[in-house]
């Protein structure tokens, strides 16, 4: 993973942190940056210090559910929460600590999530392989669906604004 920032020369590569085919990363509110890895079935979290230094450890964070997982997002309350392309929700505390159990949340709703977002409450949305949008309360329960709405065409990023919006970039069109 390339990092540029406070402390970092431009390109630095980081390495180590159980680093294994990384995909769609995000930064917390300490300026930690994390990471999902869908190389090693089921999969990991990565976690970098800003200054780039590993914090997950060498195998990086397991458990909780993950199953490929393709993109996390940081709450308010510094929780990471993971969409996983394999199937389900995963939420990790800070420290890597599974939250979310052995399986993590699943229902027939998340269908290969690919992208994650959290919006102020700790609602969780993400946008599924099946043209779909998928809300989560903050505990992990399904309270809903998006379907057959207009423009979801191989939906790939989600974002909630300050007026609860949905946003969601389309890898399809």
């Amino acid at each position: 993973v390339g990092f540029a920032g406070v402390g970092l020369t431009p390109n630095q590569i980081a390495t180590g942190g159980g680093l294994d085919l990384p995909q769609l990363l995000a930064v917390d509110a300490l300026g930690n940056i994390w990471v999902p890895n869908s190389g090693s079935y089921p999969g990991t979290l990565s976690a970098f210090s800003p200054t780039g230094e590993p914090l997950s450890g060498a195998s990086g964070f397991k458990g909780g559910g993950l199953n490929e997982p393709f993109a996390v997002a940081a709450d308010i309350s510094g929780n990471i929460w993971s969409a996983n392309y394999g199937g389900g929700v995963s939420e990790h505390t800070s420290a890597g600590t599974p939250l979310s159990g052995t399986t993590g949340f699943t229902t027939t709703l998340l269908v290969n999530p690919v992208a994650i977002a959290l919006d102020a409450a700790g609602n969780v949305f993400t946008s599924n392989s099946n043209n779909s949008v998928t809300h989560l309360n903050s505990a992990g329960s399904p309270t809903g669906q998006l379907t057959n709405i207009g423009g979801l065409n191989n939906p790939y990023s989600i974002a909630i604004d300050a007026s609860q919006n949905i946003w969601v970039a389309n890898y399809g069109s």
